[in-house]
């Protein structure tokens, strides 16, 4: 799994005044028997915390002191920008949650059927210590309010034990500065379909004497993060309205060619690479290349971060099928790139492509430009348009059979499914 050469695993810790505790949670993470580095990001401690972060002295630990106190998830988003390893867990420093759980956070990771893994406090039947009632109902309530506008299953939330592949996190921005780190991040994954799962772990919470930081207020700050990103901006904000539906049509008409012993390749597979995140589970091995991405190298799923030109890094009849969703239209060599895609597809293999209809130029441009439904950043980037003769006639003088050619969403854009023989 490790392709970059970095830690296996990157622990990001936030700190603010954990003088007392702050030496026992590194001795516990340097028990664990796991490659790794550590992460401290001080957020600006006042109590001699930071004292004891400059007397520390080991190989795999970076400390990052912020200037001034501004709460967790301002820390996280520093201590992200670190990180090196395949995957990172975020861990407090107060000694609530063992760092023993780290074996069973990431092995669905590491079995390669999970993006996401969170800690859950309530699915465990391991060591809990029973503290404060009405904190564990507004904990469930906010795990209820996020679980509806991500229409998930989520026990816990507020947990601090999550395990992230790095290619995940590095493709998100945190926004908020403090708790609203919690329902922010996993709204925003649910957004990009990554796979979550729930392991059951042990909490030794303390009490807000022993310096328990979060607070009703916090609930509140929340619940508005709640509706900020998994209402307001899903609907306004985040994406033109039209693309999460396009998008999806796409997916449908790519899915049926897919199957179980097969390497698919994406080209142009966009930052968050949808479509093979949704088939990885179903086929041998996954390959996404995209210039916006993060490189990324989990079990059968490997991503490269390059210019898309005349020349793919792959070898000759490697792969099984190749998909260009959206994307064919935006190179100025659209022939280079399909020659490539027939080098690199085995004898039998199939090419499979939607571009823009030229018939339909006149909607798009409308949808773009003058309602705003479609990404019109997107719509610039075009380079042409087809019609069904001029898209065969392409795939054709570049040696593909059987080629299929057919109208989809409402005719703006055009599918093709083409064999090399």
């Amino acid at each position: 799994m490790n392709k970059n050469r970095g830690p296996q695993l990157s622990v990001v810790i936030p700190v603010y005044n954990e003088r007392d505790t702050l030496e026992e949670i590194i001795r516990r993470i340097n028990d664990v028997n796991i490659d790794k580095e550590i992460i401290i990001v001080d957020d600006g401690s006042t109590d001699g915390t930071r004292d004891v972060l400059k007397a520390l002295r080991q190989d795999n630990l970076r400390i990052i002191f912020k200037d001034k106190n501004e709460g967790k998830g301002a820390a996280l988003s520093v201590g992200f920008a670190h990180v090196t390893g395949d995957i990172v867990i975020v861990q407090d420093a107060d000694l609530e949650y063992d760092p023993q759980e780290y074996h069973s956070l990431i092995k669905p990771i590491l079995d390669g059927v999970a993006d996401v893994v969170y800690g859950s406090r309530f699915l465990s039947t391991q060591t809990h210590r029973a503290l404060f009632f009405w904190h564990m109902v507004g904990n469930k309530f906010l795990t209820l309010l996020t679980d509806m506008v991500c229409n998930l299953t989520l026990t816990d939330i507020e947990t601090c034990y999550k395990a992230f592949r790095s290619d995940v996190i590095k493709n998100i921005a945190v926004e908020e500065k403090r708790f609203g780190f919690e329902p922010e991040i996993t709204i925003k994954i649910s957004q990009m379909n990554c796979r979550i799962y729930e392991v059951g772990i042990a909490y030794y919470g303390r009490s807000y004497y022993a310096g328990k930081k979060v607070g009703w207020r916090d609930g509140f700050e929340a619940i508005k993060c709640i509706i900020k990103y998994g209402i307001m901006r899903s609907v306004f904000n985040n994406e033109p309205f039209l693309e999460k539906f396009l998008r999806q049509f796409r997916l449908g008409k790519i899915l049926p060619f897919i199957k179980m012993s097969q390497v698919v390749c994406d080209i142009g597979c966009g930052s968050h690479f949808v479509l093979l995140r949704k088939i990885s589970d179903r086929t041998k091995e996954c390959i996404g290349i995209d210039r916006k991405v993060v490189p990324a190298s989990y079990s059968n799923l490997h991503i490269f971060s390059m210019e898309i030109n005349d020349t793919l890094p792959l070898e000759d009849a490697s792969v099984d099928i190749v998909t260009m969703l959206a994307t064919l239209e935006h190179f100025d060599n659209d022939k280079g790139i399909v020659l490539e895609a027939r080098r690199i597809l085995r004898p039998g293999g199939r090419l499979l492509i939607t571009v823009p209809s030229k018939n339909a130029k006149w909607i798009i441009h409308v949808l773009a430009f003058g309602f705003g439904l479609i990404s019109r950043s997107e719509i610039r980037e075009h380079k042409r348009y087809y019609s069904a003769k001029s898209l065969h006639a392409l795939l054709s003088n570049c040696g593909f059979e059987d080629i299929k050619v057919a109208a989809f969403e409402f005719g703006c854009n055009l599918f093709c499914s083409a064999r090399k023989p």
